[in-house]
């Protein structure tokens, strides 16, 4: 039984003892506010203790992210187990220096070992933030002054821990491939990906009316690399070195490719996590995406956080969503994105700062904000406008 397999037994019991579907819904929304409420104030380093104004924020903070994203809250499959099980690890690899006693320290980076496991095996493009956490714990390791027994003993505990979350999974690859592995079978998924990705600039799935779309796949094509692949007489690679030749021939046309799924992953379409209305207001949310976006890349380049660790801090939350984007990329992919943005906006700016610059330099402002604008929707559009089975941008309007 892996971590899904537990995740489904944890739907099952929710549906049978609190209310079937709609009591899944309501104790998984509590066990994600859990999250806003409390451990991602942590992340931004805010005081953990819960008052008036740490309530308004986490309240803010929760509004805006489930108006954007509530599909994700009320649908079991969705990128937020992988996502709190980072962050929990961050927050592991921040915290644990901080028990003296060796036993708690142990315990908390034996912990540390176990959810970075969990979150590779809840999803898969996860392996590469626990790569990445793991190989940050051991540089902080060689570079503390803790004696060499402590250091190896910290390293060999983080292992442990991710043996022992690894077990299950061991078992299932014996029990079933006859194979011993601590590894997620994929079947070539990440190969799969990416030729997805030279073929759709964005997927979804429709569940609607089957009138309004005739299938659930909603493929929007990506013109450039489909001529490529086409002319080249090859739907897919069967290696990596196949890939990586492509990539080397077409190194314009591939980054061209990648911006386009970027910019399309960064504007969201529909807050559920699957497409039910071809005409919500795709317009708005998009606009709320790019003012956010917009908002947040400012107050960066025009140091008014208060605190860029933090942003160093969600380095692990953002290293899956990189290596996503040359895949057929979905908007539950880019939901890390935004609870970073969102939670540097409520926790973390210099509201002053932002008010200054704006006071002296408005007009520039105007203009990169209108600006980017035209061209970041200029690329949305063409993708909404791309649909393989018929245009679902303003749909209805004939």
């Amino acid at each position: 039984m892996d971590i899904e397999d537990i995740y489904i037994h944890y739907i099952a019991v929710c549906a049978i003892y609190w209310g079937g579907v709609i009591g899944f819904r309501i104790i998984n929304s509590l066990l994600i506010s859990f999250y806003f409420t409390f451990i991602l104030p942590i992340m931004h380093k805010s005081e953990t203790k819960l008052n008036f104004k740490m309530a308004i924020i986490c309240i803010i903070h929760w509004l805006v992210f489930s108006i954007f994203f509530y599909g994700t809250i009320i649908y079991p499959l969705t990128d937020l187990f992988a996502i709190i099980l980072c962050t929990i690890c961050i927050i592991l690899l921040e915290k644990c220096n901080e028990y003296k006693k060796k036993s708690t320290y142990m315990v908390c980076v034996f912990l540390f070992g176990v959810f970075l496991y969990w979150m590779y095996n809840t999803r898969t493009i996860y392996l590469f933030a626990s790569i990445y956490l793991f190989i940050l714990f051991v540089i902080r390791q060689i570079r503390s002054r803790d004696s060499i027994f402590r250091k190896i003993s910290s390293v060999f505990s983080a292992t442990l821990g991710v043996i022992v979350a690894s077990l299950p999974q061991v078992y299932m690859n014996y029990y079933i491939l006859d194979i011993i592995s601590m590894k997620v079978p994929t079947e070539g998924l990440m190969l799969k990906q990416l030729a997805w990705g030279l073929r759709n600039q964005r997927y979804d799935t429709y569940i609607g009316i089957a009138e309004n779309h005739s299938e659930p796949s909603m493929n929007f094509i990506e013109p450039v690399g489909t001529a490529l692949l086409n002319s080249l007489g090859i739907g897919g690679f069967t290696s990596w070195s196949e890939f990586f030749s492509f990539l080397f021939q077409y190194p314009f046309e591939v980054a061209g490719i990648y911006v386009r799924h970027l910019i399309n992953g960064l504007l969201p379409c529909w807050p559920n996590l699957y497409v039910t209305d071809l005409d919500s207001n795709k317009l708005f949310f998009a606009i709320g995406a790019y003012i956010i976006l917009f908002l947040f890349l400012f107050a960066c380049f025009n140091n008014s956080i208060n605190d860029y660790k933090v942003l160093s801090n969600y380095i692990g939350l953002l290293i899956p969503v990189l290596f996503i984007i040359p895949g057929a990329i979905e908007g539950r992919f880019f939901v890390a994105v935004f609870i970073i943005m969102f939670g540097i906006l409520c926790y973390n700016l210099l509201w002053i700062k932002i008010k200054e610059y704006l006071q002296m330099l408005w007009l520039k402002v105007i203009i990169m904000f209108v600006g980017g604008g035209g061209l970041v929707f200029s690329v949305w559009s063409s993708m909404l406008a791309s649909e393989s089975v018929q245009s679902i941008f303003l749909y209805g309007v004939r």
